[in-house]
């Protein structure tokens, strides 16, 4: 297959596919049989819920917004289609391994990453259950304002480099850091809290190598990912520092900081031009993420001391 074609299916990306502990359930064998009011049961783990509607899907996944149990407690229930050839190694699956989306979001509990409450699965889907936040997506935000006050976006920049610097400190790389895949939470309308989520191409990795997939979103990928010989191909968690990047860019001026051109040529060569919107200290940032070289690029625990939040976090004590 055709490099540039792989990358264009990869650009509209949806939630990997990933093996965690299978039970013998007499519930929903397939999402696309779920309906509002439909219940779900976990008789392993006695835990039960029912849909009221649904948020959003792509083509291996739904997310459902669902109630839990007897309470009034809703939760998002991400239902991923097991494929063909998976169902039989589901059938017989018996640990959990380090790679699974559930095993490594249930070990990155931190307060700035979606919380990961419960999963199972039956023979044809896999379910999640995910804290749930009632503001969406940063994509979904971004397209209703056309981009984000200063303020708001020093509020993205510590929330989110926390959760990166935490998940790189666990050994993993998210490897798909993008407006899609960060939530938040409004107070008075405004920009409170953002989480990251979406585990599913986790995977553990040093800072520079251990991951030779590719995958991602290719608006988000960083160049060292994007390399024409498999052979060559070995990054680690500065991807996600250079996903970072392009999401700071985004809700700071509204643009992205490609051209008109061949995307995966301006990808490949890190040809990122900052737009004017930008103010000078989120320019300032970027210019140390956005770096090609994922060794010279800035990791998530330098960004945390950039003069940029040392002078946000000095003007709003």
């Amino acid at each position: 297959m055709n490099l540039k074609f792989l990358l264009n299916l990869l650009h509209a990306r949806v939630p990997a596919l990933h093996l965690f502990p299978s039970f013998d359930l007499p519930s929903m064998t397939s999402h696309d049989d779920l309906l509002s009011g439909d219940r779900i049961y976990d008789t392993d783990a006695n835990y039960s819920c029912t849909i009221v509607s649904l948020l959003n899907e792509g083509f291996y996944a739904k997310v459902y917004l669902v109630s839990c149990g007897g309470s009034d407690r809703k939760l998002a229930l991400k239902a991923i289609s097991v494929p063909v050839h998976q169902k039989s190694v589901l059938k017989t699956c018996s640990s959990v391994g380090i790679h699974d989306e559930h095993a490594i979001q249930t070990q990155c509990r931190h307060q700035r990453i979606v919380e990961c409450v419960h999963g199972f699965a039956t023979e044809a889907t896999y379910f999640l259950y995910l804290e749930l936040l009632h503001a969406g997506d940063a994509s979904h935000y971004l397209l209703q304002i056309g981009s984000m006050q200063h303020e708001f976006i020093c509020i993205f920049h510590i929330h989110v480099l926390n959760a990166l610097q935490y998940i790189h400190m666990k050994g993993f790389a998210h490897r798909d850091v993008k407006l899609e895949n960060i939530l938040l939470s409004l107070k008075n309308g405004c920009p409170h809290s953002f989480k990251l989520g979406d585990f599913g191409l986790a995977k553990l990795s040093s800072a520079y190598s251990g991951c030779k997939t590719l995958c991602g979103t290719l608006d988000y990928m960083a160049p060292e990912v994007v390399v024409i010989d498999p052979a060559r191909r070995d990054y680690g968690q500065q991807v996600d520092v250079w996903g970072f990047g392009i999401s700071m860019h985004m809700l700071s001026s509204g643009e992205h900081p490609y051209g008109e051109g061949d995307l995966f040529l301006q990808v490949q060569s890190a040809g990122v031009v900052l737009s004017p919107k930008l103010k000078s200290d989120v320019a300032a940032v970027l210019q140390k993420v956005l770096v090609q070289d994922p060794r010279k690029r800035a990791r998530a625990s330098d960004l945390l001391q950039s003069c940029m939040l040392r002078s946000f976090l000095a003007t709003s004590s």
